[in-house]
């Protein structure tokens, strides 16, 4: 069993259960789900707002954003691309950056082909059926 102290509350734990240990984990998870019943009820709350009602730590919000398992669409200015600084509302990078990267990375999807834009608007159904017709 490999030994390591939790990052959040510096508490011995077992390592192979990642860098939190499971009453950390625990509160974290309980902090999220106020959050995001506060984001239902008040969908267009800012960060500060969202923090002060839900008693959880802007820090740790931000975090919830970053990961991608919270949105602020209330808040312009709560969340920054950190590759260009523009605004964001979840994530790490903006919709612009993320492209560049995935282009730079050949990761992109392709664009669609116009094959592929033609039938957009039928089913696999469909076409079998139209095929069965000839």
């Amino acid at each position: 069993m490999a030994l390591r102290n939790c990052v959040r509350c510096g508490n011995l734990m077992d390592g192979r259960l990642g860098s939190v240990c499971p009453d950390c984990r625990k509160q974290e998870a309980e902090a999220f789900d106020r959050v995001r019943a506060y984001l239902r009820e008040h969908p267009q709350a800012n960060l500060r707002e969202v923090s002060e009602g839900a008693g959880v730590d802007p820090d740790q919000i931000r975090r919830f954003l970053r990961e991608g398992r919270l949105e602020l669409v209330g808040d312009p200015d709560a969340l920054h691309c950190e590759r260009c600084g523009a605004s964001i509302s979840t994530g790490r990078l903006c919709s612009d950056c993320l492209r560049e990267l995935e282009a730079a990375a050949g990761t992109a999807p392709p664009p669609p082909t116009e094959k592929a834009r033609l039938h957009l608007g039928r089913s696999w159904i469909e076409e079998r059926r139209e095929r069965f017709r000839r």
